[in-house]
């Protein structure tokens, strides 16, 4: 009887062991399968691209404007929270090649008018009264300002780039200063800038 007893409790123990060793390779199997399919959702997302537009340069990845691919959940979590980039919708992208071909019509007119527009304004003198104290100008005369007026005057645009101002620095004296425009890359029309200080 003792021995008897004591076979059960044996066999009770053991009973009880191959059940929790069940459990546990039951457990631990469905544990590594929520895993695989967790790693795998990772990788499907990092696959998945989506197109952004930067809004601002970004090393090894674009400059300014760019449009480009990139991992849909980088871009969605990080860079497009921090305004870093703009996804780019179906309209947006219409834009953009709307304004490319603006833009590329605009420079073939541009390049078709240049000898034109350079002999308007070769040797032009635009008269700027700023204030200022003995022939010293308050703030400065700078390339906004000069597109402005040649526009007023001439009704020809240029992007504040195109317009070198001596030393590349605002005009800040009185007197007559050269300024070059650039019309197209190649070609360039000098102007005379004459300032006159207003105490």
């Amino acid at each position: 009887l003792f021995y008897w007893k004591k076979y059960q409790k044996r066999n009770t123990t053991m009973q009880k062991s191959e059940y929790y060793r069940i459990k546990t390779s039951h457990f631990l199997s469905l544990l590594y399968t929520h895993i695989e399919d967790f790693l795998l959702s990772i990788r499907t997302m990092s696959a998945h691209k989506i197109t952004v537009e930067l809004l601002q340069d970004i090393a090894h990845v674009g400059r300014k404007w760019s449009i480009v691919e990139m991992s849909a959940p980088q871009a969605r979590n990080s860079l497009i929270p921090q305004k870093i980039v703009r996804e780019i919708t179906p309209d947006r992208l219409l834009k953009i090649e709307s304004d490319k071909k603006k833009a590329q019509d605009q420079a073939r007119v541009r390049l078709e008018q240049a000898f034109e527009i350079q002999k308007q304004l070769e040797w032009q003198v635009l008269e700027f009264t700023l204030k200022g104290k003995g022939k010293k100008v308050f703030g400065g005369l700078d390339e906004h300002t000069v597109g402005t007026r040649i526009s007023e005057k001439f009704n020809i645009k240029f992007e504040k780039k195109d317009i070198k101002l001596p030393n590349n620095i605002h005009i800040k004296t009185a007197g007559r200063h050269m300024v070059y425009l650039h019309i197209t890359r190649d070609t360039l029309a000098k102007i005379f800038i004459e300032v006159t200080i207003n105490e």
